[in-house]
């Protein structure tokens, strides 16, 4: 097990709060223990790796149901007040795709799974970026909190995790993206040579962020 020792939730809480975001930050760390201890690889592990279906769920709380007015498009159509454009790829339209307005969210739990939203910022969790009016970003680019790397619209933790991306088999449909525990037989310098050797990885890359991935 690799402890970290900078808590990682404190430093993400850190930079949210310097990037001015509007989520509860503070509630969002505070789940994950008293104290201001660090937080442990594998507790990391465990509650970033639940963020591909936080994330890529329909945002919790009192929203309500998807509308039937497109949007986003070659045409770029927007969404009324109080709406966010949702796309099924969660590309955000960067292929041109479309996608449908639904009502924001008014309520969020604060679990921490940061996302990456079609608007560049990174957020708490994917509730936290739909009740801001974005849909989340599977194709990344957000500058990722401390100690994290970008993972489709997902984060994880360098060192600690790489990324599984496992493409949709249903074109139109999201990839998975997943922060898996790095195997133990890896040095506390992980590299492809090491976890490309794993059944699922077709291929590893190493990211401009200084983490790894592996495509299935």
């Amino acid at each position: 097990m690799r402890a970290r020792t900078v808590g990682l939730w404190g430093a993400l809480a850190a930079c949210f709060a310097a990037c001015g975001g509007t989520v509860a930050v503070e509630q969002a760390a505070a789940t994950t223990g008293a104290g201001g201890s660090g937080t442990s690889a594998s507790s990391s592990a465990a509650s970033t790796s639940a963020s591909s279906s936080a994330a890529s769920s329909t945002a919790t709380g009192s929203g309500g149901a998807g509308g039937s007015v497109a949007c986003g498009g070659f045409a770029g159509l927007s969404c009324p007040a109080g709406e966010y454009c949702s796309f099924t790829d969660k590309e955000c339209g960067g292929n041109d795709s479309g996608g449908v307005c639904t009502p924001v969210p008014t309520d969020c739990d604060t679990i921490a799974a940061p996302v990456c939203g079609c608007d560049q910022k990174a957020y708490v969790n994917g509730c936290y970026a739909n009740m801001a009016g974005t849909d989340i970003d599977a194709l990344g680019g957000c500058t990722p909190p401390m100690g994290m790397f970008g993972c489709g619209f997902n984060f994880c933790e360098i060192g600690a995790q790489y990324c599984e991306v496992d493409p949709s088999p249903v074109p139109g449909m999201p990839a998975k993206f997943l922060c898996k525990q790095i195997p133990h037989e890896c040095d506390e310098t992980p590299t492809c040579a090491c976890i490309g050797v794993l059944p699922c990885a077709m291929t590893c890359t190493t990211t401009p962020d200084g983490g790894l991935k592996v495509t299935c």
